[in-house]
């Protein structure tokens, strides 16, 4: 089966692809997968989708470097964004992109998830960080 290689050792993200290879949705069968630690280079809690995107690319592009004969490549990253409506409120959202080996078509899909709302408390104490 096809070598994933996760650009986190976050053990809910390594969970979460584990599950996904585990029914055959990476790949069309089950193998193995790898997690790497990867940096953002981002700030520590991101804000917005440009810095959160930013984030999951420079994870993805350090995770390839890592393990350059993996099959594919998963980056997970999560951030903070704002909806007026009409007073601000706080959503945690996660980009994710995945990457095949170059080997194979180098293709690459995005995706979000849905937003968890965050207590505003929660967002003020992380922006002061």
């Amino acid at each position: 089966g096809p070598v994933v290689v996760v650009a986190s050792t976050a053990r809910m993200k390594v969970g979460a692809v584990q599950h996904l290879l585990g029914r055959g949705c990476i790949g069309g069968s089950t193998g193995q997968v790898e997690g790497v630690k990867a940096p953002s280079g981002i700030n520590e809690q991101p804000f917005g989708h440009e810095e959160t995107i930013s984030g999951a690319m420079n994870r993805l592009h350090a995770a390839k470097e890592l393990r350059p004969s993996a099959d594919f490549y998963i980056s997970i990253e999560n951030g903070i964004f704002e909806v007026k409506a009409p007073e601000p409120r706080y959503y945690d959202v996660a980009w994710v992109v995945i990457e095949e080996a170059a080997s194979a078509g180098g293709r690459q899909a995005m995706a979000h998830s849905i937003g968890v709302e965050m207590p505003r408390e929660f967002v003020d104490q992380a922006r002061s960080e």
